[in-house]
């Protein structure tokens, strides 16, 4: 238990782990909720499925499914691993739910695109639950749900919702959350305003994302805005190969079709 132990200290989630506690269990030690708890992190990091149903059975076994860390991580490892309607009869079969348990299945329901579900698990969260502030995974989660299914308004509903000064659950976004709604809004054809939340988050934008936008002023036609973009791309003094490149075939581009 100890080297499982160092190994999940160490953010080390693997095949070692699931190693030795398959050979715990093959010499009968008494293994606790704590060990069970890094075997089922460490089947959702690498997949093991099979592996995950059988440490469910010890868990359920010890009476380990009532503790709400290792039952929130049974969430997780399922949601993870693609076995949604497992992750779910886990989740509704538990006593109490706590922002982890909330956090997983949402996020396993993002994940695999089915943004309705998590934002009727989202509503759910709200009203059934009394959580002081909420977690940024979670808040992640809906984002990517509603960027990879388009859904521009209820982003902009959700996001209205959690930074408004009247809002109970406030939070800070941060980084990664201004980067999702940025690519939402390129993604959606609005690069206008995708480059207006990079301008008014209280971050310095990375080369990544401009590169983001200016792929969405390419995919949309936006050649003014993509020369803004590239304006800024320039200033970071970086490698701007990629953005020499997409310039160049976008006045290619707008040359051919006003010349068509």
């Amino acid at each position: 238990m100890t080297l499982i132990g160092g190994y999940a200290e160490n953010g080390h989630y693997s095949k070692e782990v699931l190693n030795h506690l398959n050979h715990m269990q093959r010499v009968s030690m008494d293994i606790n909720s704590i060990t069970l708890a890094y075997g089922l992190k460490s089947c959702a990091t690498v997949g093991a499925t099979t592996k995950g149903y059988v440490i469910h059975a010890d868990v359920v076994r010890k009476g380990s499914d009532e503790d709400l860390h290792v039952s929130g991580i049974l969430v997780d490892m399922y949601a993870k691993c693609g076995l949604l309607l497992e992750a779910e009869n886990v989740f509704h079969n538990l006593s109490c739910k706590n922002v982890i348990s909330w956090t997983s299945l949402i996020s396993g329901y993002a994940h695999f695109g089915w943004a309705e579900s998590v934002f009727l698990l989202y509503d759910q969260m709200l009203r059934q639950c009394n959580i002081g502030s909420l977690d940024k995974v979670m808040v992640m989660s809906v984002l990517k749900a509603c960027s990879n299914a388009g859904f521009l308004d209820e982003a902009q509903i959700f996001l209205d919702s959690i930074t408004q000064d009247k809002c109970e659950q406030k939070m800070l976004l941060t980084y990664e959350h201004y980067v999702c709604i940025a690519d939402l809004f390129g993604r959606s054809g609005n690069p206008v305003i995708a480059l207006d939340v990079l301008h008014r988050m209280p971050f310095q934008p990375t080369i990544v994302i401009w590169h983001s936008i200016m792929a969405a002023c390419w995919k949309w036609g936006n050649v003014m805005l993509a020369e803004e973009v590239f304006e800024n791309i320039l200033q970071l003094k970086e490698d701007n190969v990629t953005a020499y490149i997409c310039m160049s075939n976008m006045y290619a581009y707008h040359f051919y079709v006003e010349e068509d």
